[in-house]
Order: structure tokens, then sequence, then C-alpha cells
């Protein structure tokens, strides 16, 4: 790069963060006075990033602004590698994703997981869309399901026009059987023997059930198919009938049906014809990306009132009416960062002028990636494996 072309970039920077001050009514003497330290960069047109030290505390805060009337933009959410349920890093989530839905240039992790060892370690705690398909769902509004979450669970959602979105969602997530018997469904998570749960390819090769019940398989029975999407009825049929680990493809999803739950069903048997329900409430039916967290940090440009009187790394995601932003602060280090509490979360957002925020996963795996790098210092001096990650694209 040419020495006027640097010089020219220095300059347009220095007028974008000298404007954003100007907006925020703040003055570099009060920033002096303060002794807070700021570093930006101009990553490319549209998306820039800054980091905020306040070494009284001391904090490390790291923040991407995003516009959000680019049109070659694009929000998108990812998962592990082979395309099913697991933990993978950021970085190779990053590098699966194919060249021609476009370039990566920012990125956080993204919703909280099931930690233990076992099958569906990974298991995103509330709602996950890819590319229109829902792959992971929130609690479900009947009954609290595997995670033990509450019924409401906070989700930040984006939709084909790029109108984007933070709220509270519930599954309502239902099979119902040819005498109207109703059966409540979570989505590609784990099942115990009084749970029952929907898988699709996004799962894996298999349910990975071993723990008794009943799955169907099921296949198309006339009307919309395959991918599964919010708020769609859809019709189909029982193919075979298997008992544990059944292979899932492409065409087929799979019903695994603890085993106290089939007294309060019909007599299961192959060709029956059941209905799926995909409502989320409220609707998100044409939602291209969604990711789950919570809980929410600022709502029409208040703080939220909660109770958290620890610090630790955190990881956000708020915007106003021009900007998206995503967050993180980096805690557990000592003499560098100790992390925030919610409160001081929320209070950083709201000074960056957001009208909406909400948390994502954070402590260990609280991470921020832009163009090609892992900008943040994670607690774990290394970077974590997660569920998904919610990632801004340079379309093709």
């Amino acid at each position: 790069m040419n020495r006027g072309l640097r010089a020219e970039r220095r300059l347009r920077f220095s007028v974008h963060f000298s404007f954003a001050l100007c907006l925020l009514g703040l003055s570099a003497n009060l920033f002096a006075s303060q002794d807070i330290a700021y570093d930006g960069k101009h990553v490319c047109e549209g998306i820039e990033y800054f980091h905020k030290q306040v070494p009284d505390v001391p904090w490390s805060i790291h923040v991407v602004r995003i516009e959000r009337a680019r049109s070659d933009f694009q929000l998108l959410t990812t998962m592990p590698t082979n395309r099913a349920v697991g933990l993978t890093l950021t970085t190779e989530q990053l590098k699966a994703i194919p060249p021609s839905v476009g370039e990566p240039i920012a990125a956080i992790n993204g919703d909280f997981f099931s930690w233990p060892k076992g099958a569906y370690q990974g298991d995103p705690a509330g709602l996950q869309i890819i590319d229109g398909e829902m792959v992971s769902a929130p609690p479900h509004s009947r009954e609290s399901m595997i995670h033990g979450s509450p019924a409401n669970a906070v989700c930040f959602w984006t939709d084909a026009k790029g109108n984007i979105r933070i709220d509270k969602v519930a599954s309502n997530l239902e099979v119902t059987f040819p005498n109207g018997a109703k059966l409540p469904v979570g989505l590609n998570q784990n099942r115990t023997n009084t749970t029952a749960v929907l898988y699709t390819s996004a799962a894996g090769s298999s349910t990975r059930m071993t723990n008794g019940g009943v799955e169907l398989v099921l296949e198309k029975n006339g009307g919309d198919w395959l991918p599964l999407v919010p708020d769609e009825t859809y019709s189909a049929r029982v193919r075979n009938i298997s008992s544990r680990n059944t292979p899932i493809n492409a065409d087929t999803l799979v019903l695994s049906i603890g085993d106290k739950l089939l007294a309060k069903l019909p007599k299961l048997k192959k060709g029956m014809a059941v209905r799926i329900s995909t409502v989320i409430s409220p609707e998100l039916k044409h939602a291209t990306a969604a990711i789950g967290g919570g809980p929410q940090l600022v709502h029409d440009g208040k703080l939220t009132k909660i109770r958290d009187d620890k610090r630790n790394p955190r990881t956000a995601v708020g915007y106003s009416k021009t900007h998206l932003y995503f967050f993180v602060v980096d805690g557990r280090r000592k003499g560098i960062s100790d992390g925030m509490t919610f409160e001081e979360l929320a209070k950083e957002i709201a000074w960056w002028g957001c009208d909406e925020a909400m948390n994502l996963d954070g402590g260990g795996s609280a991470t921020i990636w832009v163009d090609g790098k892992i900008m943040n210092q994670p607690s774990d001096n290394k970077e974590r494996a997660v569920a998904n990650d919610l990632v801004v694209v340079r379309k093709r």
C-alpha cells in the first residue's frame, strides 16, 4: 500500500472516530481526565474496530461497529465444521463458510451450550437459524425442556430484508397424531425418558440415542418438506420404527419419544400420518439467521435491571438505528481486564448508542475475530471451542 493511501485511510478513520465522539456528546478532554485509551482500525468500508482500555479498573473492551445500510454485508450464524451439533473453534467455523457465501469480516462467539461430555455436548441453549433453516429451538413454552431454562429465552435474529431484532422467544414445536394427541418436542438435543425430540440432519448422521424409547423415521407426505423452517406445518408419514441410534439423512426426520410418554399416544405403526408444527413465538417465519443468548441488556435505549455483582469476560450484540455492534470484554486477566457485571456491560453498550442489546456466552468462550485475527485475550489463554458464532460477511 502506498504512503498516500495509508495517510488517506488514517485521516478517514480519524474523521469517523471524532464524529462518533461528537455524536455521543463527549470530548477528548473528558477521555483524558478518565485516563481512557482508545485504539481503532478501519477494517473496510462500513466496518470499524475499536479497542478501549480503562486502566483504573482495569478493563479491555473490544468493539466492532457495522453500518446497517450496507447492502453488501450479510449476517449469518455458524455451527461446527461438519454441520452437526458439537464444539469447534470460532476460527475453524469461519474457515468452513463457503466462498460463494461471502468473505468473513468480523465474528463473535454465540449462544450458551451444554457443557457436560455426552452425545449432545455443544447443544445450543436457545434458537439458532442458519440460512433460514432452524437447527436448534428455544425452550418450549409448555415445559422446561433439556436445558432447565425459563420458558422464554432471548434471541437475536435478522430477516431477508436486513431487519434485525432482539426479543424473548419461546418454542411451540409439536407433533400431532391421527387421534388428535399433541406431543411437545425439542429439536436436535439430548432426549430423556420424559421428553420427545425431533432430529434433522443438523444433529449429525444419527440420533445418538441409546437410552430406550421409540424412534420414528418420518418422510414427506405431501406439501412442503425440508429444510425445517419456523412457523410452518409439515405433513409426514412414518417410514420405519426403530429403538435407538437411528440414522438420519437430508430427506428424513426422526422423532425420538421417551418411554414415559408412550402411554399417552396411539399405537405407533408404519404408514401412520403425523403433522409437525414449528411455531415460534413471536413469529420468525422469514428469519434468515438467528442466535440465542440472554439476558437482554438494553431495551428501547434503557438499561434493563439484572441482579449480578460478578465481573466476568463478556460477549454481547447490540444495535442502533444506523449500526450493528459486536462487543467483547476480556476478564479474569489480572492487571489487564477484570471483566464486567451485566450492569457495567449494559452501561458500556448504552454509551455506544445502542437501542437494543443482549448478552451472549461469556467466560472462556468470549471471542471476537476481526479480519483474520482473534483480537481479544481469552481467559483460558487460548481460543475455546464453541457451539456457534455470529458473523458478518461481505457478499461476493
